[in-house]
């Protein structure tokens, strides 16, 4: 998609072969999910635990007071990130999607 002001991205599968680093989606009850993965074995990132980087930093260190970005804040409660590294077999990807499909929305 070329947002305005953007250039378009132009790919040559001749010269590059990109790798996914993440993979996020957005669900319903992001807590549950996460703890439901761990039980079955079930593989989810939570890389998005705060509207500012690093989820550890003192948000009032950067003069951010909550509600200040409603978006990102629900971001956080929302994302998590399917496994995208070279271990992920096309079976463990159907578990992955089978499982959080329980947690998403249609749309």
């Amino acid at each position: 998609m070329k947002e305005k002001g953007w250039p378009a991205l132009k790919y040559d599968s001749s010269v590059m072969d990109p790798v996914i680093v993440k993979y996020p989606v957005r669900i319903t009850e992001k807590k549950k999910a996460l703890e439901q993965a761990a039980s079955a074995g079930i593989e989810l990132g939570d890389w998005f635990e705060s509207p500012l980087h690093a989820a550890e930093a003192p948000l009032q260190a950067y003069d951010y007071t909550p509600g200040q970005c409603p978006i990102a804040e629900k971001a956080c409660d929302q994302v998590v990130n399917l496994p995208t590294h070279m271990r992920v077999t096309e079976k463990t990807a159907r578990k992955t999607v089978d499982f959080i499909t329980k947690f998403t929305q249609p749309t």
